[in-house]
């Protein structure tokens, strides 16, 4: 890290001295944007792992599943009876059976059983009649129907601000299913994931652009069923992740990662169409958001901060810098996994840690089903599963 935020200095210096009188963070990202200034409300403010947010090593208990059979399944999705879903970063759907009381005795299918490409799928739900819901990074909102073998898109663009104009989806993350059958999603960023070195889209760069161009370019949308057409519910979020709809489907709660709290979003009553902040500040980045079998939420923390991020928004000059060098420098991740339960109200309840992922880390998403946690990621090749009964 020290050697990046170096390399940062020196080009930032070197461009200013080498093109006198030139603003050289007017000059365009890789991604073609330009840098903007960042909004000081949207400074990432760090919770400290202490008090309520004070680590522990619960998660440790956490069990492997499915370990060199899957790999990177950011989200994972339990059907009625008891079928797991998993879909690979390369697009690739594969399916476990058993019981989801005895978690520890599921098989997953050695073969594939539809292809969901291309793109990088993310986050995906199953309706009431098992048919999975999918957002594609490159697709969009796709679903597939249960027992196809084939996907149908449903959204990829949403109306512009002109007449007749069209705004593309560039980047769909995560979902939730209303009981009427319409999809709320989050499309995260402007900028979409490219194809990376290793053939796979690479989401983590798309991430760091968005959050070192600055802008917040994301955006809370809803299919409509009945119509097809799809509407912006919220714009001018920094990095929309995970979704989570409220049981009575009253309120969406949406985890904002680069600013590292949680929204709470109105669809019904007296505050239907406003936002305001669940949770103000978490001492990691949220990713993935679902809702618990006793109405709360449950959120994976996907990570530790990241001084890096926190310190660079407030330097323009340095996040121009940092953008043309992570394409050849990695992401400095703090590895560490943890899951976090708040009320709707944004009160929390729990919190289960690994702190230096020794038994699992980089957690994107968490699902409780009949007493156990399910969790996904974007890098591991397994699956972690806890039993909440021995987690105290």
């Amino acid at each position: 890290m020290v050697r990046s935020l170096l390399l940062a200095f020196l080009l930032a210096a070197g461009s200013a001295i080498l093109i006198k009188g030139v603003d050289f963070t007017k000059l365009p990202l890789p991604c073609l944007l330009p840098i903007v200034d960042v909004d000081p409300a949207k400074y990432p403010v760090p919770a400290p792992w202490t008090g309520e947010f004070a680590k522990n090593t619960r998660l440790r208990r956490s069990k492997r599943l499915f370990e060199g059979q899957i790999k990177g399944s950011e989200s994972i999705a339990v059907s009625r009876n008891g079928t797991v879903y998993l879909l690979d970063g390369s697009g690739y759907l594969k399916v476990a059976h058993g019981s989801t009381r005895q978690p520890l005795d599921i098989t997953i299918d050695a073969q594939p059983q539809a292809y969901l490409g291309p793109g990088r799928p993310l986050g995906f739900h199953l309706d009431g009649d098992d048919d999975l819901y999918i957002c594609n990074s490159l697709l969009g909102l796709t679903r597939l129907p249960d027992g196809a073998r084939a996907q149908q898109l449903l959204a990829n663009s949403v109306p512009g601000a002109a007449p007749g104009s069209f705004s593309p989806i560039a980047y769909a993350d995560d979902l939730d299913i209303l009981l009427g059958g319409d999809v709320v999603f989050s499309d995260a960023s402007a900028i979409p994931p490219a194809l990376g070195r290793a053939g796979r889209y690479d989401t983590m760069r798309s991430y760091m652009l968005t959050v070192l161009q600055g802008a917040p370019s994301g955006r809370l949308l809803r299919w409509h069923a009945g119509s097809g057409e799809t509407s912006t519910l919220a714009d001018g979020l920094w990095f929309p992740n995970g979704v989570a709809l409220a049981a009575d489907g009253s309120f969406v709660v949406v985890a904002e990662t680069v600013t590292a709290r949680i929204l709470k979003h109105w669809l019904a009553g007296p505050k239907a169409g406003t936002t305001e902040i669940l949770v103000h500040s978490l001492p990691g980045y949220p990713d993935g958001v679902s809702r618990a079998p006793d109405g709360n939420f449950w959120v994976a923390l996907i990570t530790d901060h990241l001084p890096v991020i926190n310190w660079s928004v407030r330097l323009r000059s340095v996040r121009w810098a940092l953008a043309w060098l992570s394409h050849f420098l990695p992401v400095p991740i703090k590895h560490m996994g943890a899951a976090l339960k708040i009320s709707p109200e944004g009160k929390v309840l729990d919190l289960l840690v690994d702190p230096d992922a020794h038994v699992i880390g980089s957690i994107t998403s968490v699902v409780e089903r009949d007493g156990w946690l399910y969790m996904g990621s974007l890098t591991n090749d397994f699956i972690g599963v806890l039993d909440l009964s021995k987690a105290s």
